[in-house]
């Protein structure tokens, strides 16, 4: 085996120096690189290691494959190299999956076609079977034809137009999610034309701490970081339905921070308050059952002492399925990471 391994299902605030100083306890590293996006600076959750040696890489293999670090259990195995075979239908990847916006886009035309052709050839056996060979199961487009609807990911302008028509064209209700680029005009108009709602990252883009100095940010990017959390008011003003969704946030206070944001940057605090709650509940199509306080809905709910979104607020208690559970208590700010005992249950 090579020496280069992948490392997936990184948390967003890995660093190189983080994944540098987890890989050397199964021994040199060569090179250590987080991929980061070109446009947000955000971290896409995944990098690459390269290891002093094949024996070296195998160890790191069994070491840390499966392995939690920073809250995810990380996937390691030997890394791929590319193939050179642009003519073909994979975005430039060979037999793997596409690694281009359009490849994307071709590889999940082919993915419709197939669960049509599958669902056709299923309907035709069941109608008369005699003298046809019984269609084989296929899980995969089994939950292709199950799904009410297609999460497709798009945050820049040219992403949130063409998965857009990416769905009229297979005729199937869709959610775009992330959303960086939601704050322009021109991308709100589009959801809306297409009565589309949107998942937006409470991630803002902000510049990554392992940039090259002597490799600026392009304008649009600058711009995005800029301007990113005027979204939600912007789509809010335009009746575009949204919800905000983690991204990978999970300390109370940095989700906190991201709506404060928001709010800061035009968004009623009645607004940011559905799109945690109802608004989501609406777009997966549950608000009959979840969202809002009302009878005969589940209930789960968050008791605070004081306003949600202010910064002294305290939550009190959650009701999750109207069971009641007691936050544990912040962790001292010296002495240690994690909270200072598990969340009580009554």
């Amino acid at each position: 085996m090579g020496r280069k391994l992948y490392v997936g299902n990184l948390g967003f605030d890995v660093t190189n120096k983080d994944l540098e100083e987890l890989f050397a306890q199964a021994g040199t590293c060569e090179s250590v690189a987080v991929i980061n996006d070109r446009e947000t600076g955000q971290s896409r959750g995944f990098g690459f290691v390269e290891m002093g040696s094949n024996g070296e890489a195998q160890k790191a293999i069994q070491q840390f494959d499966g392995q939690e670090f920073k809250g995810r259990a990380l996937k390691v195995n030997e890394a791929k190299e590319r193939e050179n075979n642009r003519g073909g239908g994979g975005g430039g990847m060979g037999g793997g999956f596409p690694g281009s916006l359009m490849g994307y886009i071709a590889y999940l035309r082919q993915i419709y076609l197939d669960a049509e052709h599958y669902k056709l050839v299923k309907d035709t056996y069941a109608k008369n079977p005699v003298g046809m060979t019984r269609p084989e199961y296929d899980r995969a487009l089994e939950g292709v034809l199950d799904s009410p609807r297609i999460l497709l990911p798009a945050n820049r302008l040219v992403e949130i137009d063409r998965m857009l028509h990416l769905a009229a064209d297979l005729k199937q209700p869709v959610i775009i999610y992330g959303g960086r680029e939601t704050f322009r005009p021109e991308a709100a108009a589009l959801l809306k034309q297409f009565n589309t709602p949107v998942l937006l990252s409470m991630r803002w883009p902000e510049a990554s701490r392992d940039a090259d100095p002597d490799e600026p940010d392009s304008m649009r990017t600058l711009d995005t970081r800029d301007r990113a959390a005027l979204a939600p008011a912007v789509l809010q003003q335009a009746g575009v339905k949204f919800a905000f969704y983690s991204d990978g946030l999970d300390q109370a206070r940095d989700l906190q921070r991201a709506v404060k944001k928001a709010l800061d940057n035009g968004l009623s605090r009645e607004d940011a308050l559905r799109a945690l709650t109802l608004s989501p509940a609406e777009i997966y199509g549950v608000a009959n059952r979840l969202g809002s306080i009302e009878p005969g809905k589940i209930g789960n709910l968050v008791v605070t002492r004081g306003d949600i979104f202010d910064d002294r607020t305290k939550v009190e208690m959650i009701l999750v399925d109207g069971r009641k559970y007691v936050p544990a208590p912040d962790a001292p700010p010296m002495g240690g990471r994690g909270a200072a005992s598990d969340p009580g249950v009554k």
